[in-house]
């Protein structure tokens, strides 16, 4: 055993969509989270019922955006099987990346600004390109002047 200690949890793939919209199960998780250890930080979608519910019960919750993801003009993540689902242009993303961040916005599949206030930011690592991708957002955060830093620093 290394004695490490568990910092922070992001429910994964369908779990994670389906508590982003849905109180029962937003609360299960954060309930678990609770039963393990009350100062891990929860992850959730940024402006998503999941992070209201986490937030509620008392957890400190990271808002999350996701670089390399449509959004539907709902804030929710376009399906993986649907036009504008993943977005694979480095130079896109860095550009995207400065707006989740420094500019609060997002912009839709359908065109529509979305409003959301990250303070993660998830890059999949089975997206076609994600090493650049990662370069050209670090990159661009940090010319942006945004300090990136590790999740147990931003409480």
């Amino acid at each position: 055993m290394e004695d490490v200690r568990l910092q922070h949890v992001k429910a994964h793939g369908a779990l994670y969509n389906l508590a982003a919209g849905d109180e029962a199960v937003a609360e299960a998780i954060g309930r678990a989270m609770l039963s393990v250890d009350p100062a891990l930080i929860a992850v959730a979608l940024a402006g998503s019922v999941m992070g209201e519910v986490f937030a509620h019960l008392g957890l400190q919750v990271v808002g999350e955006a996701f670089l390399d993801r449509g959004y539907t003009a709902r804030g929710t993540l376009v399906p993986r099987d649907h036009p504008g689902a993943l977005i694979t242009d480095p130079a896109a993303v860095g550009t995207r990346a400065v707006r989740m961040v420094r500019g609060g916005l997002v912009t839709s599949v359908d065109g529509t600004d979305v409003h959301l206030a990250p303070q993660t930011l998830c890059l999949h690592a089975d997206t076609p390109g994600s090493p650049a991708i990662a370069a050209a957002a670090r990159g661009a955060l940090e010319a942006a002047g945004v300090r990136v830093v590790p999740m147990r620093e931003l409480s």
